[in-house]
């Protein structure tokens, strides 16, 4: 039964600081509930106890600012959540600052000493509300997505500012602080501050469960394991947030009379003594809650004085989120490898897998620890997160390394254009979340998703790649007036269509503007070597059944002379070396597209092919040789995926293909490491 158990209190100061339109699809109405719950137990939702303002005083200007748009302001609702002001949003990269806060209470059940020692995690569940009519009521504010953060370790207590990326179709930010402070261990209330501790029939159990019987030895034992568990996290929290409000409020904290209570050890031979005499359980259950109860006044306490001091004053948070981004950026390494540059083909494509599938089972992988603060919907857990391998060698993993230090890099005056192209029967969104992400981190661009070739993809790749060609001149002649550089992203047949457009006469005048092309499982050398040998067969059949040029064009068969081929042709085109980096991602996962095609990489198959063998090294020197004499970059990425991978679309190999454009994780990840590429 949940009433014979103690409960651990927890308090949790939310504050929300700002919210950045990243970009988001429509104007209108904007807010966002908080809710808090054990991952445990999610029906337990915490009590919002208060809210407060949390400016510091270098944002109480901007505050100000804020309130004057707010259209309703922040409210504690009746369904045990918080809501925000409502703000108006009209602009791309419109901040604005929201700077409140609320106070949370939670009693999360324990129901065995092994629950002490490691409380289950808390997720803030995080709604982002909308209304495009600006004279809607706060109850047709709907939600339209939702985040859910894991809090790990709140019984040391959180000292962490977070910034909260919403879903690809409503990007934007949101920078929020988060302190837990864990205050008490005890009997359940429906109070915010913990009861008296007057009787203890409702714990009973939890010293002396069943389970041990009559065994008196194992009864001091475990009720003494579980009095020294409980004191020990109550001394433990408190002296965690002692520490942190020293760093914080040094000079207000000298003034502090903070006396830290009895160690536990001076106070548990007395409770064995007790339970080893002829005092009752209910009596034993009595002293074991007073004696917390007396740890736990001194800490709320201090609690109390640290959350006045926090609500005149908070902390910056800039520097707690490059810390939070530096520690992600540290835990991504450990899933990060540099392939060596000396290496041949084949023997990268085994030992990559192999090192992968060991390191998802190695204990040292399986052992790190969680992160403080975790967005709960990303794949992290050894089994399911994303591994790469780069080639030759990836400068940018430094922990220190964040989006503030592009502040720092000396950029030029004017637009940097990046245009993104979908694949084979894909559609203009689908690389969106690689535009949200990169237009978080990266200043002064302009994006645009390629929509004219939707229908067309099946058709000429030529014909395509002008019509593409045609609408990004379009866009910079009506749209640009500063353009200084373009880079260019595509999936699949996207890479090639790219190829086919920046040969184009619509955008040779901009080629020596060429920044960075990046493809994503895109076969550059044509559909030849496939690694699934049913993947031929599927391309002869659809190509058959669709009459599709294109996939006549991928398998180099519209033409009776290979050097005639479309591709074949295309590897001639001199426009990649334009181009400062090329960026390749491939997975040896992905059967959809040969992956040294992907990689632009020698084939072993090839060497041996008397028939294909010669044009594709051809195809491949013609694309290297002119870039490596001029010292392009070229980046190869492979990617290892873990989860679940059956099912037909692994058998075919489409999982990892689509995985790519869909797997926020590596989207994350990927971009986050790389971005610097396309300065």
């Amino acid at each position: 039964s949940i009433e014979m158990t103690v409960y651990a209190w927890f308090e949790v100061s939310l504050c929300f600081e700002k919210f950045v339109n990243v970009a988001l699809q429509n104007q209108g109405l904007y807010s966002v509930r908080a809710s808090l719950y054990p991952e445990k137990y999610p029906s337990l939702l915490a009590t919002p106890s208060f809210e407060f303002q949390c400016s510091t005083l270098q944002k109480k200007t901007l505050a100000s600012l804020s309130q004057k748009k707010a259209k309703f302001p922040a409210r504690i609702c009746s369904d045990s959540t918080f809501c925000t002001q409502t703000w108006q949003i009209k602009y791309i990269r419109e901040e604005i600052i929201i700077d409140e806060g609320v106070n949370f209470v939670i009693q999360i059940p324990i129901f065995t000493h092994q629950e002490l020692e490691k409380f289950p995690p808390l997720i803030l569940e995080l709604n982002l509300m909308h209304n495009a009519r600006l004279d809607s009521t706060p109850e047709h504010i709907k939600v339209i997505t939702t985040k859910k953060l894991r809090l790990n370790h709140s019984s040391k207590g959180l000292h962490h500012s977070y910034t909260v990326q919403w879903d690809s179709r409503h990007f934007g930010t949101l920078d929020i602080s988060l302190y837990s402070f864990l205050f008490h261990i005890g009997k359940s209330s429906s109070h915010r501050s913990p009861p008296l501790p007057t009787s203890a029939s409702e714990i009973t159990q939890f010293l002396f469960p069943p389970q041990l019987g009559n065994d008196v030895q194992k009864g001091v034992y475990y009720a003494s394991e579980v009095y020294r568990l409980s004191r020990d996290q109550l001394l433990i929290a408190q002296l965690h947030l002692f520490r942190r409000s020293q760093i914080l409020y040094e000079e207000a904290f000298q003034k502090i009379n903070y006396k830290p209570p009895q160690p536990t050890s001076n106070l548990i031979d007395s409770f064995r003594n007790l339970i080893t005499s002829e005092a009752s359980q209910e009596m034993i259950g009595l002293q074991y809650l007073r004696d917390l109860f007396d740890a736990s006044s001194e800490g709320i306490h201090l609690w109390l004085k640290f959350m006045s001091l926090l609500t005149v004053q908070r902390p910056p948070s800039e520097d707690s989120i490059k810390s939070m981004n530096s520690k992600t950026l540290s835990r991504w390494k450990e899933s990060v490898f540099c392939e060596s540059s000396s290496a041949t083909p084949s023997d990268t494509m085994y030992s990559n897998t192999f090192i992968a599938t060991s390191l998802r089972k190695s204990v040292h992988y399986r052992s790190l620890k969680p992160l403080r603060i975790e967005d709960a919907g990303l794949d992290t857990a050894p089994d399911v997160q994303p591994i790469i391998f780069v080639k030759p060698g990836l400068p940018i993993l430094d922990p220190d390394h964040d989006r503030h230090f592009l502040k720092f890099l000396r950029k030029p005056k004017g637009t940097h254009l990046c245009v993104f192209v979908h694949g084979l029967c894909g559609n203009p969104y689908d690389l969106i979340s690689y535009r949200n992400f990169l237009a978080y981190y990266l200043e002064d661009f302009e994006f645009l998703l390629v929509k004219s070739i939707q229908e067309d993809t099946m058709f000429d790749i030529k014909t395509v790649g002008k019509k593409a060609a045609k609408e990004i001149k379009d866009y910079i002649v009506n749209n640009i007036t500063d353009l200084v550089k373009i880079s260019f992203i595509g999936h699949s047949l996207g890479g090639i269509i790219i190829r086919s457009a920046i040969s184009e006469e619509e955008l040779v005048p901009y080629q020596k503007k060429f920044q960075t092309l990046l493809t994503l499982g895109s076969p550059h050398l044509g559909g030849l070597y496939y690694t699934n040998p049913l993947i031929p067969s599927a391309m002869w059949f659809w190509q058959k059944w669709n009459r599709s040029e294109c996939l006549r064009q991928l398998s180099l068969v519209d033409s009776p002379v290979m050097e005639n081929s479309f591709i074949y042709k295309l590897s001639l085109s001199k426009s990649l070396e334009h181009f400062e980096n090329i960026l390749l991602v491939s997975s040896q996962q992905d059967s959809y597209v040969p992956y040294y095609s992907a990689r632009m990489e020698n084939c072993p198959d090839a060497l041996h092919d008397s028939k294909q063998g010669s044009a594709y090294m051809a195809m491949l020197d013609n694309i290297l040789l002119p870039l490596e004499a001029r010292r392009k970059t070229i980046m190869r990425f492979d990617v290892h995926f873990g989860g679940d991978m059956s099912g037909l679309d692994h058998a075919i190999g489409r999982a990892a293909h689509i995985k790519l454009l869909d797997s926020v994780t590596f989207i994350k990840m990927f971009v986050t490491l790389s971005h610097n590429y396309f300065q």
